[in-house]
């Protein structure tokens, strides 16, 4: 069931009878609703207010209701249009649905059919925004706050996803496990604000060394994870050298935007299904590359060894 919303009307028409007469009905029905004699004292309103649904008389002096909702789709694209037209003008109702307009009404106006009429477009305009709404808190769910990049449970997702799309088919891909290299002693010595501006400025480095069809996620802390469709080990090594060449070679600024310094990652791969073919056989293996590549020295990449 979609949250009750106290919708936003306007009604344009140069019509003063016509105009008090929906305006009485609307706000009767308990609609907040204001209106306008022309087009364009209407666009002003529009430009200012915000609006769930207009409600426009076609033919006025000056801008008339096709120009007017060309105009307002130009500021404002989601809000709802129904056209008022004459019993023998359906010919421009029709032109104004084509442009967009949900419905239309005749007048003289049948007030029963107007309130069924108005009280669909409503409910599509609360569907439509319910709609936005979960989208934005689904991405929100997704996403890491700080890097912007997928977050550590949406990875896991991700991950038996490709597993089960690339087994199917079959094909390899790659999983890279990058670590940066020490980053508690950055911290200390910058700040956690710098730090969190390193972490920034590192997700952005990995993003730009990457395909679009990559899907960068922050594993925890200075730990990123980098799933590499379609991609087998020789190509996933050298996506793996270039993302530690432009982490190297990052601009790192601190919360003043000043440059501060340059820091280094170590990174582990790990191809599917030569280095493992579960979620957790292939993290592990790309967990114990990664360690590889500290132990031998850090700020390199090491491939994992292929499953006995």
């Amino acid at each position: 069931m979609t949250r009750q919303h106290k919708a936003n009307i306007l009604v344009v028409d140069d019509e003063e009878v016509s105009r008090s007469l929906l305006n009485d009905f609307l706000s009767d029905i308990g609609y907040r609703v204001q209106t306008a004699e022309n087009g364009e004292i209407a666009l002003n309103i529009a430009k200012t207010n915000p609006l769930d649904l207009i409600i426009t008389d076609m033919r006025m002096p000056g801008m008339t209701g096709l120009e007017l909702i060309r105009s307002v789709r130009q500021i404002n694209d989601e809000v709802c249009f129904i056209v008022i037209t004459g019993y023998s003008s359906i010919e421009t109702a029709i032109a104004a649905i084509r442009e967009g307009a949900y419905d239309y009404i005749s007048k003289p106006y049948n007030l029963d059919e107007m309130k069924i009429i108005i009280e669909r477009a409503i409910e599509r305009q609360n569907l439509l925004r319910d709609s936005k709404e979960k989208e934005y808190y689904r991405e929100l769910s997704i996403l890491d706050g700080l890097t912007q990049v997928y977050n550590h449970r949406y990875f896991h997702e991700l991950l038996v996803r490709e597993i089960n799309r690339s087994a199917r088919y079959p094909q390899a891909f790659s999983l890279m496990m990058l670590d940066l290299d020490n980053f508690k002693g950055f911290n200390d010595s910058y700040g956690h604000l710098s730090g969190d501006c390193a972490l920034r400025e590192v997700a952005q480095s990995i993003i730009n060394s990457l395909r679009r069809v990559d899907l960068v996620c922050r594993y925890g802390g200075e730990e990123f994870v980098v799933i590499m469709p379609q991609t087998n080990k020789d190509g996933g090594k050298i996506t793996c050298e270039r993302v530690r060449v432009a982490i190297e070679a990052a601009s790192i600024k601190d919360d003043k935007g000043d440059e501060i310094g340059k820091i280094t990652a170590s990174i582990g791969l790990a191809t599917f299904p030569e280095n493992g073919q579960t979620k957790e056989s292939l993290i592990k293996s790309a967990d114990v590359a990664l360690y590889e590549a500290k132990k031998q020295g850090k700020n390199r990449v090491c491939v994992a060894q292929p499953k006995q």
